[in-house]
């Protein structure tokens, strides 16, 4: 037996937690067994304790010695990047109603979909379908919602058409939440729009300075107000609500209210979760930011993650966003996002950069119902294996190389410090729910 290649492993004050990027599974021990437990894995131990190496086998931290996990590897990259699923991110609008102070996009007043182009695109999705096994979509923006008259109506006939050659389909939305009434809600939802994924800044006052309206008023009341309903007067539960905070330094102090309030108002409501994230230096509208120091690191999120836990708050599932294959929709043969007036891009980020646009552009929808693909363009975002480089990297399974197409193999940026990135946001959620991680020690097992 050797040790697999993707275990990562930390330490916090009791335990001694290992994880394996490749099967997914985590496991802690009481921290004072960490040098031994290493010795286990490193496959230097004199120690025989069966019940310890049978997990370790069985969870995949230790493997055959002929086992190539490389290979493996290249055969998940290969069936994800081809996958039958068509992926297609829509972006109705390119306006929005607030004007964030770190937002990356540059909007166009006015730019909202019209009838001929929302026709094209269903015709498109109607016509192609039967060469795919599901169809999932993310409708996106701007802010979307401003064309909620189209997104509801659209959503609908994708869900028409799929009940009719009967595949799959599910849809998610990105959305400020300002227009997310019960109304608009409940006609999302009722065509399989399961996801509903939503920035709220940290408290009333933080968010109204951060993510004001276009006119200078507050948006938090509106957006709560709509949360507040949702979660009192729809009964389902099957929906997930996931409200993420964009934290800087200056908004760190403001968290701990926030996430008070989040408790009180949905702490007992599993349909609504908190996703913590940094705010990312993405663009010129955030180089003050940055200059005076105000944006944090990755190495914050575990502080962070400490204070959700004093308020039982339920952070996103660490199982869906950290130890999940996830590569970017750009990488997929079959993703592709639909910019309000047709035409087929790849990438958000590159269609924001002067540099890239053109690139990022691969075609349009025809009035005769087809994605027509410039495939030469295409291929530069599109591969089968995922880069040399990555062959050593142990967060590897979890994105294949394939995480930011844009970042990675447009822009040729090395990942850097990777391994620590991973650990220090897997350790955010991992801190408000360890108790969930099977605990063992040596010669005993407890659940």
């Amino acid at each position: 037996m050797k040790e697999s290649r993707f275990n990562l492993a930390y330490c916090n004050e009791e335990y001694y937690v290992v994880l394996n990027t490749k099967t997914s599974h985590l496991i802690r021990f009481p921290v004072n067994q960490k040098e031994i437990i290493s010795e286990i894995l490193q496959q230097k131990s004199t120690l025989c304790d069966l019940e310890i190496h049978r997990v370790l086998a069985e969870k995949g931290f230790i493997v055959e010695d002929s086992t190539n996990e490389l290979d493996e590897i290249y055969r998940e990259c290969y069936e994800l990047v081809n996958s039958k699923v068509l992926y297609l991110t829509v972006m109705p609008t390119y306006t929005c109603n607030l004007a964030c102070i770190y937002c990356f996009q540059h909007h166009i007043p006015g730019a909202i979909i019209n009838d001929n182009t929302m026709k094209n695109i269903i015709y498109a999705v109607e016509k192609n379908i039967g060469k795919y096994s599901a169809l999932y979509v993310e409708w996106f923006g701007g802010e979307p919602l401003i064309a909620r008259r189209q997104v509801i109506y659209m959503n609908q006939k994708f869900k028409e058409i799929c009940n009719r050659v009967r595949i799959p389909y599910a849809a998610r939305i990105t959305t400020n939440g300002y227009y997310l009434d019960r109304k608009t809600f409940e006609q999302l939802f009722k065509n399989n729009c399961f996801i509903y994924y939503i920035s709220v800044d940290g408290g009333k006052d933080l968010h109204n300075r951060q993510r004001p309206c276009r006119n200078g008023e507050g948006s938090y009341d509106v957006i709560m107000a709509n949360l507040k309903q949702i979660k009192q007067e729809v009964s389902s539960r099957n929906f997930r609500i996931e409200i993420r905070v964009n934290c800087s330094k200056r908004s760190y102090d403001y968290l701990e209210q926030f996430l008070k309030e989040f408790e009180v108002n949905f702490g007992n409501d599993s349909r609504f979760s908190v996703i913590i994230e940094t705010v990312n230096d993405w663009s010129e509208r955030t180089v003050q930011m940055n200059n005076e120091g105000q944006l944090m690191d990755h190495s914050d999120l575990s502080e962070l993650g400490k204070i959700a836990k004093r308020y039982n708050i339920n952070l996103a599932s660490i199982d869906k966003h950290l130890l999940k294959t996830q590569i970017c929709q750009a990488a997929k043969r079959n993703g592709y996002s639909i910019f309000y007036d047709g035409t087929i891009h790849k990438c958000q980020m590159a269609l924001e950069s002067e540099k890239y646009c053109q690139m990022d552009k691969i075609g349009k929808v025809t009035d005769d119902g087809e994605f027509q693909i410039e495939k030469e363009n295409e291929k530069i975002w599109v591969s089968d294996i995922f880069p040399k480089s990555c062959e050593n990297c142990k967060v590897l399974p979890m994105c294949l190389g394939k995480k930011c197409v844009f970042q990675k193999e447009i822009q040729g940026q090395p990942c850097i410090d990777i391994e620590n990135k991973f650990l220090n946001a897997f350790m955010l959620y991992d801190s408000s729910k360890i108790d969930m991680i099977p605990l063992y020690t040596i010669g005993e097992k407890y659940e």
